[in-house]
Order: C-alpha cells, then sequence, then structure tokens
C-alpha cells in the first residue's frame, strides 16, 4: 500500500482532547455501553463496499486487543462470534500504531436485510444493520453529499438518510475540516449519526483528506473490494447503472497547486493525470449499454483543471451525471457542447459543514428510464434536476429566419420557441441546416469554447444556456454566418428559407483586442503607456484597405492603414501614453473596448518602525484610527474594507526550516460566529499575517494566519511542491480553540520540520498537526510583501502577481511579530508575558511591529526628479485632497547643475485644484519639488492627505507629475507612498497574453474627418468599409422595394435624417426590431440626446451601443422597463410597448378604454398599455388590422414601428406637446 503522508509526533493535549472526544462519542451511541476499561470504539462501525452478496465494516479502537462480529437476518439470533485482529499495517498517529479492524461480510444474498454487532475485550459493543444490494432493482435510491467538514448538519442528514433509506451513500470528499493528516477529524463524519452504522458509503478523495489515514479508512478496502487500475480511482454497477468515483486532486490539486504559483507539475503527477484519464475512457466505454453512467469527483466542473482534463471525456463516454463539490456552492450546468446539451448535467453541491438554503445534500430515485435528483435543504426539497435516459427530446415552432438578401459574412437572425417533449431536461438550442452544413445557436460560451462542432461562432441573444425542465418552452434567438455568395438554403425543423448573399465590398472588423502596460514581457501596472493589438478580418469578397483607429474615450487618437485580400486576417498595433491617471475605455476600430486603468497619486502612508532591527518597516493603508488595548498599549484599528498593513520585503530573511507568526488582536463583538461580522462583505480567510501573493487556491503564500468562516483560525506553510500546501486548524472539537471576539488575544501559529505545526490563543495550544512526510523546500516567494489585516485571495492572476480579489480583517491590533524559526510552547507563553520585550529566540526575530503611536512616523516625503526648465519660473499647479489635520508641504528646489541645490521656497497647499505664483522663488536651470505629507493618526477619524498633480511652468517649458509612473521617477521617505487602486479591485482574469507578431501599417494623420464616428439604429452591428474600387456602396434603402406598403414613410424619414441604414444600406423593413433600435430611432426624431457616461447592469440586456439612448429615454418617461426595472434593450419590441412609447413621448393618454372595444383581441392588451393604445386610437394614430385585432404581444415589424412612429409624431397637437 503506498503511504502518501507520515504522522510523526502528537502533542499530550491532542491525546487528551482525543479521549475526551471518544467518551463524547460513545455517550452517542445507543446500541454501545459504557464498560469499565480505557479502552473503547474511537470510530465506528461504518460500511463500505456495498455489492449484492458482500459488505464491508470497519471501525477503530482506543485499545489493540482482537475484537469480535457476530451477524446475521434475524436482529435477536446473530450468528457465532468471529475474531477480528487489527490491521497490522495500519500507519502510526502520534507514535502509536491505529487500531484499526476491518470485516468482510461474504456470501450474502442479494438485497437482504442484516444485522450485526462489533464487541470489543472489554465488553463494550456497537449494533448496526444493512441491507445488500439488489441484483435487478425496479427502483435505486441513493443519497450524495460533499465537503461536510464539521458536518453541523448532521443531526438533519442523519434523519433524513433513514426516512429516505437509500441503497448506498456517496460521498463526494473533504470529512475533515484542517488535512487528512489531522487524523481526529475524522470523527466528524465516521460518528456523526446512526446512519454511519447502518447505510454503507462509497467515498471520492478531497482535497482535504488525502493521508495515510484516509487510504486506512477508506480507500485501502475500496481498492481491494472494487479493483482500482489508478489509486483512488474505483466503479461498480447497481442494476443497470454504472459509477465511477475518481480522486480529482491530482489535476485539481497537485497540478493546479504547481502552475499556478509559477512552476510545473512533476512527473509522477503528469503520469498520474494521464493514467486517469485514460482509465475513465476505457471504463465508460466497455459501459456504454448501461441505462445511466454517473460520475463523481470533488472538484466540480467550473474548476478549470477538471473543465481541461474530464469535460471532453465525460460528454464523449455519455455520462449522464457529474456530482462534485469543493466550492461549497450549489450549481448546475450542462455541456458547452450544442451537440450534447443536457446530455450531460453537472450538479455541485452546497457545502454540509452548515446549513444553507441553498442545500447540504441530494437524493437520487432512478426508476422506469428517469433519473430524479432533489437538492435538499433542512429536510426539504429546494430544487430538483431530472434527466432520462432519452436525450434533448426538443420539437420547434414559430420559426423566425431573417429574410435576404444579404452582403456574404452577414449574421442572420433566426429564432424558434423550443419546447422540451422528453421526460428529463433539456437544453434549448437550435441546429440550423446552412445548405446541407449544421450549425447551432446555442448558449454565449466566449469564456468557455466559443464555437459550435462545425467551427461557427456561438451568438445568442440570451446570456448562457437556457435549459427546459419537461414540457416547458422558451424562445431562444440568434445568429448564424452565411460564407459565401450564393443561394442559400436555411432550414430549421420544416421551416426553410431561400436567402441570397450577395457580393460585398472591402469590409472589416477589429477583433481579438490584448492590452499591455509597459514596455516589458507583461503588463506593469504602474506604467502609463499603453500597447494594443487588435485583428483585423477582411470580411468581404475583394481587397482593400482597413483604417484602424485606436479610441480612446470616443476620441479617435492614432490611425494606421492595412491593406487585406479578402478574407484576410492582420494584426494592428498602437503604442499610446496616457498624460492623466483614470479609467478608460480603449477599443479599435468597431472592436469590443476595453478598460485600462493608470495609476496616480500620492498621499501620507504612516509608517511603522521595525522593533527587531531588520528594517523590516511597516505601511499603514487606507486611514486606520488608533486606541488602546487593555494594558494601555497603543493599537491600530483595521475597518476590514480599505485599512491594512503592508510590509515590503527587503528580502533580508529566509525561512527554511520553521517560522512562528504572531499578531495580538481584539476582533469585533457580534452574535454568532460568522466571518460577515469581522468583514463588511462576508470574505472568509480574513487574514491575521500573510507572507505572498494570496491565501486562495494553490500554494501562493510562504505563510498565512488567519481566520475562518467556522471562527477558528488556520495557519498554513507554502513548499514547493505538487503537495503545496501544508496547513492545520484550530482543533473544533475542542470549544476552547478560535477566535475570542471582544477580547485580547495573541494569536500565534508555528510550525518546523520536525514537530509540526502549533497554534496557540493566549497560551493555549488550539491546534496540532505532525510534520509532514515531505522535505520539499518552503516557498519564500521572494518580493512579494507580508501582510497584516490584508490577502488577495482566489485563483493566481500569475503575470499579475496576485489572487483575482482580497479579503480584509476588522479589528484592533496591537503587536505583530515574525521568526524565522518555531517557538515551543514555553517560549510563546514567554513572549505573551512580557510582550514589550524582546523575548526568547530574538535573534530569529524578523519582523517586530508595535502599534503604539510613538512607533509609528506620520511624516513623508516624496522627491521628484530634477527636471530641466528654459526660463524663470512661473506658475505651479496642483490638485490636492487634504483633510482634517493633516497637511501638505510643497518645497521648490532650484539648481544650477541638476545636482546641487542653489536656492527653494516652500508653500502649503490647500484642498481642491489650486495654482501658486512661482515668480521671484528662485533661479536656476533645474527644478525639483520636495512634498511633506503629514498624515494624522485619531481615535475618532485619521486623516490621510493626497496628491494628484503637479503642473509646474517655467519659461516656455512645462513639467507635469499626473500619473504614477511620473511620481516613480522622483523617491519617497518615511511616512509618504502611493496607494494603488488595483489592490482594490476584485478582476475576473489575468494580463491579456501578448505574446505574437504584429504586421506592419501605414501611419494615418488623424484629423477631424477620419475621426468622425456615427451611430445608427444598426450601430450594434456597425462595420468599417473602406473601397479600392470606383464602384460605390449600394444607396441607402435600397433593400425598400417601392412597392412595399410602409415605403413613403420610410423614405420619408431617411430624408429627415432619421433613418440611415445599416453598413450595407439595408433598412430591413420587415424584420423585427428590439427595444434599443426602436429608441435610438425616437430619440434621433425628438432630437434626445444619448445619455454620457451611461453605465447599465448586465441584467438590462442591452448593447453597450445604446446604453446612454436607453437611459436618456427612460429620463424623458418614454421607457421604464419589466417590472423589475430592467430596460431589457436587446429583447425583440412588442406592438403594445411600441405604442406606449410612442404614446409618452407624445404625452397621450385617454382613461376612456370604450374606444379599443371594437377590436376583438382588446383584452390581451397588457394593463399597464390600456391607456396608452386608448389614446392613441383616440387620435388617429392607430387603427389595427384588417381582422379588426391589435395583436399586442406580438413582435413588431421594423416598418410597423417607423410607420406609428412617423404618423404620431407628425400630427400637430402631438407634435406640439412632443
Amino acid at each position: 500500500m503506498k503511504k502518501r503522508m507520515r504522522a510523526r509526533n502528537q502533542h499530550l493535549k491532542r491525546l487528551l482532547s482525543l479521549l475526551l472526544t471518544v467518551v463524547m462519542v460513545l455517550a452517542m451511541i445507543p446500541a454501545a455501553f459504557a464498560a469499565d476499561t480505557a479502552s473503547g470504539f474511537v470510530i465506528g462501525p461504518y460500511l463500505l463496499a456495498p455489492k449484492t452478496t458482500s459488505m464491508v465494516a470497519v471501525w477503530e479502537t482506543s485499545g489493540s486487543e482482537p475484537t469480535t462480529i457476530r451477524f446475521g437476518t434475524d436482529a435477536n439470533a446473530l450468528g457465532d462470534a468471529v475474531t477480528v485482529e487489527r490491521d497490522p499495517e495500519a500507519p502510526a498517529y502520534g507514535g502509536v500504531q491505529t487500531n484499526i479492524y476491518r470485516y468482510k461480510f461474504s456470501e450474502l444474498t442479494p438485497g437482504t436485510r442484516y444485522y450485526y454487532e462489533v464487541a470489543l475485550a472489554n465488553g463494550e459493543t456497537s449494533r448496526g444493520t444493512f441491507r445488500t444490494l439488489e441484483e435487478n432493482p425496479t427502483e435505486i435510491r441513493y443519497i450524495s453529499i460533499t465537503d461536510t467538514h464539521k458536518f453541523d448538519t448532521k443531526a438533519t442528514f442523519d434523519a433524513a438518510v433513514a426516512d429516505y433509506d437509500p441503497a448506498f451513500i456517496i460521498h463526494g470528499g473533504d470529512m475533515v475540516e484542517g488535512t487528512g493528516t489531522q487524523k481526529e477529524q475524522y470523527a466528524f463524519w465516521f460518528n456523526s449519526g446512526e446512519f454511519i452504522h447502518n447505510y454503507p458509503v462509497v467515498y471520492a478523495c478531497g482535497n482535504h483528506d488525502f493521508s495515510d489515514y484516509f487510504d486506512m479508512y477508506v480507500i485501502d478496502t475500496q481498492t481491494e473490494e472494487y479493483g482500482s487500475a489508478v489509486a483512488g480511482n474505483i466503479s461498480f454497477d447497481y442494476g443497470n447503472v454504472h459509477f465511477d468515483l475518481m480522486d480529482s486532486n491530482p489535476w485539481a490539486l497537485f497540478q493546479m497547486n504547481a502552475e499556478t504559483s509559477g512552476g510545473k507539475m512533476d512527473a509522477a503527477t503528469a503520469d498520474k493525470i494521464e493514467k486517469s484519464v485514460q482509465w475513465l475512457k476505457d471504463d465508460l466505454s466497455k459501459n456504454q449499454d448501461k441505462a445511466f453512467r454517473i460520475l463523481v469527483m470533488h472538484h466540480p466542473i467550473s474548476d478549470p483543471y477538471t473543465k481541461m482534463h474530464i469535460a471532453s471525456v465525460a460528454e464523449a463516454g455519455h455520462v449522464d451525471m457529474m456530482l462534485a463539490g469543493h466550492t461549497h456552492s450549489y450549481a448546475r450546468a450542462v455541456s458547452d457542447q450544442p451537440t450534447v446539451g443536457a446530455g450531460t448535467i453537472y450538479l455541485t453541491h452546497q457545502d454540509s459543514r452548515a446549513v444553507s438554503a441553498k442545500g447540504s445534500y441530494m437524493t437520487h430515485t432512478i426508476k422506469d428510464g428517469v433519473l430524479t435528483t432533489q437538492n435538499m435543504a433542512n429536510g426539504g426539497v429546494v430544487g430538483t434536476t431530472v434527466t432520462a435516459v432519452d436525450k434533448q427530446q426538443l420539437a420547434y415552432s414559430n420559426i423566425s429566419i431573417q429574410s435576404g438578401p444579404v452582403p456574404c459574412n452577414s449574421e442572420i437572425e433566426i429564432s424558434a420557441t423550443i419546447t422540451n417533449t422528453g421526460k428529463g431536461m433539456a437544453a434549448a438550442v437550435i441546429p440550423v441546416d446552412d445548405n446541407g452544413t449544421i450549425k447551432y445557436i446555442y448558449g454565449d460560451l466566449e469564456s468557455d469554447s466559443g464555437l459550435s462542432t462545425s467551427g461557427e461562432p456561438v451568438r445568442v441573444s440570451s446570456n448562457g444556456v437556457k435549459t427546459l425542465e419537461p414540457g416547458e418552452s422558451i424562445e431562444l434567438s440568434g445568429t448564424v454566418t452565411l460564407t459565401e455568395i450564393g443561394k442559400h438554403t436555411v432550414k430549421v425543423a420544416d421551416v426553410s428559407k431561400d436567402i441570397e448573399v450577395q457580393f460585398r465590398p472591402a469590409t472589416f472588423s477589429y477583433t481579438n483586442v490584448r492590452t499591455k502596460l509597459g514596455g516589458g514581457e507583461v503588463s506593469d501596472i504602474g506604467s502609463d503607456i499603453l500597447n494594443i493589438k487588435a485583428d483585423i478580418t477582411n470580411i468581404g469578397n475583394e481587397d482593400g484597405t482597413a483604417t484602424a483607429t485606436l479610441y480612446v474615450g470616443d476620441e479617435a487618437t492614432l490611425s494606421k492603414q492595412y491593406t487585406l485580400k479578402a478574407g484576410e486576417v492582420k494584426t494592428c498595433e498602437f503604442t499610446y501614453q496616457f498624460e492623466q491617471a483614470g479609467e478608460f475605455s480603449v477599443r479599435i476600430g468597431d472592436s469590443a473596448p476595453e478598460t485600462v486603468y493608470i495609476e496616480g497619486s500620492i498621499q501620507g502612508m504612516p509608517m511603522v518602525v521595525d522593533q527587531s532591527g531588520k528594517g523590516n518597516n511597516g505601511y499603514l493603508h487606507g486611514a486606520p484610527t488608533i486606541g488602546t488595548d487593555d494594558k494601555g498599549n497603543g493599537t491600530i484599528i483595521l475597518d476590514g474594507d480599505k485599512d491594512y498593513v503592508e510590509i515590503p520585503d527587503n528580502q533580508n530573511f529566509t525561512i527554511d526550516n520553521g517560522i512562528t507568526g504572531m499578531v495580538w488582536a481584539k476582533l469585533p463583538v457580534s452574535e454568532g460566529t460568522g466571518i460577515n461580522t469581522l468583514t463588511p462583505n462576508g470574505r472568509d480567510h480574513n487574514p491575521l499575517m500573510t507572507k505572498g501573493v494570496s491565501i486562495g487556491w494553490g500554494t501562493n503564500y510562504l505563510y498565512r494566519m488567519a481566520v475562518r468562516a467556522t471562527g477558528k483560525v488556520t495557519v498554513g506553510i507554502g513548499f514547493n511542491n505538487d503537495n503545496g500546501e501544508f496547513f492545520w486548524n484550530d482543533d473544533d472539537a475542542d470549544p476552547n480553540a478560535g477566535i475570542k471576539k471582544g477580547e485580547w488575544v495573541q494569536y500565534v501559529g508555528g510550525f518546523d520540520r520536525t514537530t509540526g505545526g502549533d497554534s496557540y490563543q493566549n497560551k493555549y495550544n488550539s491546534g496540532h498537526i505532525d510534520a509532514p512526510a515531505f522535505d520539499s523546500e518552503i516557498k519564500n516567494w521572494p518580493g512579494a510583501s507580508t501582510y497584516i489585516g490584508f490577502s488577495y485571495t482566489g485563483a493566481l492572476l500569475t503575470n499579475r502577481g496576485r489572487g483575482v480579489d482580497r479579503t480584509m480583517l476588522a479589528g484592533e491590533v496591537s503587536q505583530a511579530r515574525m521568526y524565522q524559526s518555531k517557538l515551543t510552547e514555553a517560549e510563546v507563553a514567554a513572549v505573551a508575558d512580557a510582550p514589550s520585550a524582546a523575548g526568547p529566540k530574538s535573534d530569529d526575530l524578523v519582523l517586530w511591529l508595535n502599534f503604539d503611536p510613538k512607533n509609528i512616523v506620520q511624516t513623508g516625503t516624496h522627491t521628484t526628479e530634477w527636471a530641466e526648465i528654459s526660463g524663470a519660473p512661473a506658475s505651479l499647479a496642483y490638485k490636492a485632497e487634504i483633510p482634517g489635520k493633516s497637511a501638505i508641504q510643497a518645497t521648490v528646489e532650484f539648481s544650477k547643475d541638476g545636482k546641487t541645490v542653489s536656492g527653494s521656497k516652500a508653500f502649503n497647499l490647500k484642498t481642491g485644484e489650486n495654482t501658486i505664483d512661482l515668480t521671484g522663488a528662485g533661479e536656476g536651470k533645474y527644478v525639483r519639488i520636495v512634498t511633506k505629507f503629514t498624515s494624522n493618526l485619531g481615535t475618532e477619524q485619521t486623516d490621510i492627505p493626497v496628491l494628484y498633480t503637479y503642473t509646474l511652468k517655467a519659461g516656455e517649458s512645462t513639467a507635469a507629475w499626473n500619473t504614477y509612473a511620473d511620481w516613480a521617477k522622483g523617491t519617497f521617505a518615511d511616512g509618504a507612498g502611493h496607494q494603488s487602486s488595483d489592490a482594490y479591485r476584485a478582476l475576473s482574469e489575468d494580463f491579456d497574453d501578448y505574446a505574437g507578431e504584429v504586421d506592419e501599417g501605414k501611419p494615418v494623420e488623424q484629423t477631424a474627418a477620419s475621426s468622425e464616428t456615427t451611430q445608427t439604429s444598426s450601430a450594434a452591428t456597425a462595420e468599417t468599409t473602406t473601397e479600392t474600387k470606383p464602384e460605390q456602396p449600394k444607396e441607402a434603402g435600397w433593400d425598400v422595394d417601392d412597392s412595399h406598403w410602409a415605403a413613403e414613410t420610410i423614405r420619408a424619414m431617411m430624408a429627415e435624417g432619421v433613418l440611415e441604414g445599416d453598413a450595407d444600406g439595408r433598412i430591413r423593413p420587415d424584420d423585427k426590431i428590439t427595444r434599443e433600435e426602436m429608441i435610438w430611432v425616437m430619440n434621433t426624431m425628438l432630437g434626445i440626446k444619448p445619455k454620457a457616461d451611461t453605465k447599465l447592469d448586465a441584467a438590462d440586456r442591452s448593447s453597450e451601443w445604446a446604453y446612454g439612448a436607453l437611459a436618456a429615454a427612460k429620463d424623458a418617461g418614454i421607457l421604464q422597463g419589466d417590472e423589475f426595472g430592467y430596460l431589457c434593450g436587446s429583447d425583440y419590441a412588442t406592438r403594445a410597448e411600441i405604442i406606449t412609447m410612442i404614446a409618452r413621448a407624445c404625452k397621450v393618454s385617454s382613461d376612456d378604454h370604450s374606444i379599443l372595444d371594437g377590436f376583438t383581441d382588446a383584452a390581451d392588451i397588457p394593463d399597464w398599455a390600456v391607456s396608452a393604445l386608448a389614446g392613441m386610437a383616440a387620435q388617429g394614430s392607430l387603427s389595427g388590422y384588417t381582422d379588426d385585432t391589435l395583436q399586442p404581444n406580438d413582435q413588431i415589424t421594423r416598418a410597423e414601428a417607423f410607420s406609428l412612429l412617423y404618423e404620431a409624431i407628425t400630427v400637430e397637437a402631438p407634435a406640439q406637446a412632443a
């Protein structure tokens, strides 16, 4: 048996705590009776490896004596006792071999109830019962659960198991709270209730579980009973259902640990992953005859490594359902591939550590070809997922295919009502037959595959994949691209349309925008130089020349020309230097905009002097206030949102064998132990002390000491191996361990390679872990800061050198220390008793911050570089924010040689934008500015002065300091610095991959004409066209035939400049119109300008080009949104919606609704539209159809909308009102 972790030592307190736990557990077991000796059950008995003719029972005792077991089908007449010896190969814990016992019940009868009793040498007994699996079950019932950890929901679960009576339970991993080497924590699960004695459980290994002890408790037996070609992976059948359980740690933990911390996984891990994936392929291929295939692993499909290695294999192998956990957040997903849809369903469990309305376990029932899964919370159903043997049973109606003709490479709109006619859940997809090539309208999967199986881009109007329950119908719409000239027969179900695809002049689209700040290989967030690339594609049918333009905001800044053949792709690039700090939207041509942040200001930043003598001073970020502790010592008070302490890495110490971190803190008082009481926004892993780039996924830190959501403290060390993170938590079974709110506590976490890890709280040993079996290098993360009250968290953004988000700590802190060795329990106590003294092992003290105000320097300076000037200094303009008692003083220094100061003059700055007259201030060829910042730390309010800009004018020269790149040319001293806005920003992705060649373009001089942009009602599909032939594009409105019923109105609106057509001159009169397109036309006709700098919520479902128009229409009272206030701009408009918009614009309404009685479908008019439609009918602007209907809820065509608008607006009275 391969051993993955070896335990070595155990503290006496841990043994005592363990014995107390055993006594408590025995008191909870009804079938057991107390004995006089110390020997007793530690864990179990519990059941493993269910089969039709066998079952395995496992138990652990505190004594090593032989035990006996009896069993039979009659609870009152059990068979003879069989002696069971302990496993001689069981691993040791605390230097003592574990007493683990296993017994296999064999030659049993399928589907039969059995009873058993385990007896210890001292006479103590424990009883249980089980039922063997049936050979041909007509109904299969099982329960799945993950992330039980300290398992606060165990009582509810215990009752639910008895009530549901499953054949077995699946545990998807993470049954311990800390690590698998904290052996005592397995009792959280194995001693959690009566179900553990009576129902067998099959297990997948979680990232918290893996260890020798998990092997001992679970894996050894599962391997022996089911076989395992790859360690940790098993499969078994129950009836006509096949189950695969996998260890996902090789990719989702070990590979992730290595790669997200900048390394590479080792050969053994790569080999394990390869073999695991191949095992799954082979196993699934052999079980295609089963009705269902269920896959279980700890890490879900949302994990990028699981998605990388497992998704394609699972879907190709027709896995019906994959069950996982890990994220502690319920989720349901279907395949990214439209050809699979809900053929594979991915369910992620909510954790069962604590009660949650989102669920804590799932029940699964298979009967008559249908698998029904219910997500359960507090014994009630909070969600149901149904899958059937027959997948994706869809029917299509109300099919709409956009008419032609269209230019080549155009996207045509297609919509349909999709009905799920099957017995199980389905994913909404529209297969589109384009001249025999199947394309799909499915989901917005740009972040995943972004392509259909045919290779065509997938674009839909919805956000993500829509799923349908059995019998449910929805409308789905999207586009497919027609890429060849000629007739296209486009078919959906039994509806087809012939579309003529015409020649397209050279037309250019801009995609795949990548940005980089600075001149390095990866972005430098402190730079003010933007490098930006985009791919230019000629989607026309002829060669042409594109003028690519860089826009910053709406301003065209730089342009280049590129000649491209039809269908050719080239990459353009621009370099642009920002003159101001801030947030900027940048794009090239019609590309999607990217946001760029340019860092700016400098400020006072109080400095805490390091008492260790190492010079590792700390800097106060945010604006922490000050206070005193219970002994009168000075403290800082962190708000849990912006306040923290940063200790830059001077690289003057290395951790090799041991480390100890200490923080004296008082955490906030409030009810409960939830972490939301420690920070305003509920972040977990709230950091007392960290060193590294992130304490989330992977081993991206040297050291962490943080508070968990449980109220317990976790301590971790980062190793440079695939195991990576070696951590331990406070003992969850110990009520004395964990944070003490409202009390001053010395929190300590220490580690070395010999004795392992120990945690202390006011000298109390609150947690312990034995030393790791491996002897890898500790990863020091040189260059990464140490923090108090702050850390990045989540997946590491490798190039950015930080996690995706931050986690903070609220509370008071009086002192923080770090040692480059582990302090003993006595040494920790000595420091606690004399906190003002250096104490023992002071030579190993590498950081000692005492937050008494006497140790905090509240003044600091910034000195600019020398700037050469061409004449006498005239003025210094500045922008500053100087609150309360803080201050900024600017001293302008002069020099003849740029080295020696020849004169100077000081000025006190004021809040706001101001200008100082420098006439007569001094003379010299060079000038620089020394800025003194004075911060004011207070008990009620802390004042931090901030300087944004300087602009110095002298003669014909101007020197400016506006961006952090400008300020960084100078130097900081003492309590001054730069607060990066990036530290507070949550990010979804790393810097762009900027690698790759670019094509050379011809620079174009920027003029007003070349920078002019035009938005029309078709702005969402606008394209840039450059002609190389004398032939001109078709005239706008070419697709509106003179015989069209609305031709006269459309021509009139075009003449008035209200309609301009799209890039190809099309009006598309018979196509449907979106709400945002109508608003654009209406605003144009009424002279309503778009509202500048508008941002809408994603739930508004609107195109970015329409944001300003929609907001302006809402302000004008024309648009109100749906019942939730969302504007739904990209939704197709109904007649009732359009008529109501027009009525509001014209201020037309009528309380006399009787005029609508003449329409046969007046009852179908929505309540919110009745008065508007009555008013429009009363003034003669609404006449309905020839069959006396209004059809208010039908989608309206563009021609109908334009005609209604034009007629209403041009009626004299309404026009005056408008």
